[in-house]
């Protein structure tokens, strides 16, 4: 088994298997990928769930630029402090799975929770960020998939992404108010997406929407690891810490 995973993840991490994934990528912009029309479900949903969760990076710029959903591959959702203990079981329990989670730092914290859910047959993907108040700034930290390539091991049925660094973008402390989606949505949301996107952020893009000003890179390794439910919470039980 450890050689089957020393060939698996060479073959992966080779130049040919990077060319492939491009390839895989290419033909998966041409399928429709949007998932806008489940927008406000998902919303509404997350009301239900934990009335501490908030819109957060593109469901908020959605919500706050656009006041629609005109596209969406994922929807992203943040918390303020840490998560609840219940956030797996909340989210099982009413239709979804645990799909992902990324971890930062020597100490392995976890940071994000990916949930997944199937709606007419297509796969609706949540978000859930862990963002923290440090020293009166609301801090977003994350695996510096943004620089860097990540090295990629199979392990136990998950795949395991991992970076040598992670990224972290301070944002001036916010309040939480209400909006007409019916869910408390931050007070400041111009200077959020001046820090994550740049002073044009009011013009959508496709692509090169980042700017890195406000970005601060860590040098300590961090992760994503996909995989099934039952096997992420294994993973969870045995390697990570709250």
């Amino acid at each position: 088994m450890k050689l089957f995973n020393l060939v698996n993840d060479s073959l992966y991490n080779s130049l040919i298997g990077r060319a492939c994934r491009k390839i895989f990528r290419i033909l998966k912009k041409n399928k429709n990928i949007n998932k806008a029309q489940y927008g406000e479900m998902i919303v509404n949903d997350v009301i239900k769930l934990n009335p501490n969760f908030f819109p957060m990076f593109g469901t908020l710029l959605s919500l706050h630029r656009d006041e629609r959903f005109v596209f969406a591959d994922d929807f992203d959702f943040a918390i303020i402090g840490e998560f609840p203990e219940d956030i797996i079981s909340t989210f099982e329990n009413n239709g979804y799975q645990l799909c992902a989670l990324s971890l930062i730092g020597n100490n392995r914290e976890i940071i994000e929770y990916s949930f997944n859910k199937k709606i007419n047959n297509e796969c609706i993907k949540i978000d859930i960020f862990k963002l923290k108040d440090v020293n009166g700034v609301i801090r977003h930290s994350c695996p510096n998939f943004r620089k860097e390539k990540e090295i990629v091991r199979f392990r136990d049925g998950l795949k395991i992404c991992q970076f040598n660094s992670y990224f972290t973008v301070d944002y001036p402390k916010f309040d939480l108010t209400d909006s007409k989606w019916g869910i408390k949505v931050p007070n400041d949301p111009d200077t959020i997406f001046e820090l994550h996107y740049g002073q044009d952020w009011k013009t959508p893009k496709t692509s090169n929407f980042i700017d890195f000003s406000a970005y601060h890179f860590v040098v300590e390794s961090s992760e994503t690891i996909l995989g099934p439910s039952e096997k992420l919470k294994k993973y969870i039980k045995y390697n990570v810490s709250y």
